[in-house]
């Protein structure tokens, strides 16, 4: 893995290294939300997810859940965030996995906002630092990705994060 890529790693492992789950919805919970399960359902999918931090989340899990981004509460958010960041920096050439793209719709405002000038909740929740390292993955994903992605990343900078790239 190129030196650059590393760095980029360790940054969103240094912004995100203690965040914890804690009642957030979980990653299997979500696909479970998605699939309109019973709350008994929602409680089994939940306890598939026995990992005690979002770094112990097995490569192959991500790659297939790659859509539960909608089906996160902001703590899930928060938590998932980084692993899917640290996922596609590690396989983004190597996966043909839609993975790598739908971290980057996650990351847009408007997929978000139900309103024009409305506070985005899952991403006034990062802390500075956290708001960094997921500028620096995007425009790392622009410089990286094929022209049609690269557009997406370029946009989601545009609408947010590009006040926290310097």
């Amino acid at each position: 893995m190129p030196a650059h890529e590393e760095l980029l790693l360790d940054l969103i492992r240094d912004a995100f290294g203690d965040v914890a789950l804690g009642d957030g919805i979980s990653l299997h919970e979500a696909r479970a939300i998605d699939n309109y399960c019973t709350l008994e359902k929602r409680r089994e999918a939940r306890a598939k997810d026995t990992e005690e931090s979002w770094q112990q989340i097995p490569d192959a899990v991500i790659e297939e859940h790659y859509d539960i981004f909608p089906f996160l509460d902001a703590k899930g958010f928060r938590y998932l965030l980084p692993a899917y960041m640290c996922w596609t920096v590690r396989y983004l050439k190597k996966s043909q996995s839609c993975t790598s793209e739908f971290i980057v719709y996650a990351l847009m405002p408007r997929c978000w906002l139900a309103e024009e000038g409305e506070k985005n909740v899952l991403f006034e929740q990062l802390t500075d630092k956290q708001r960094r390292a997921v500028a620096q993955f995007l425009i790392w994903k622009e410089k990286e990705d094929g022209p049609l992605n690269a557009e997406d990343a370029r946009e989601a900078l545009d609408e947010y994060w590009d006040q926290y790239s310097t």
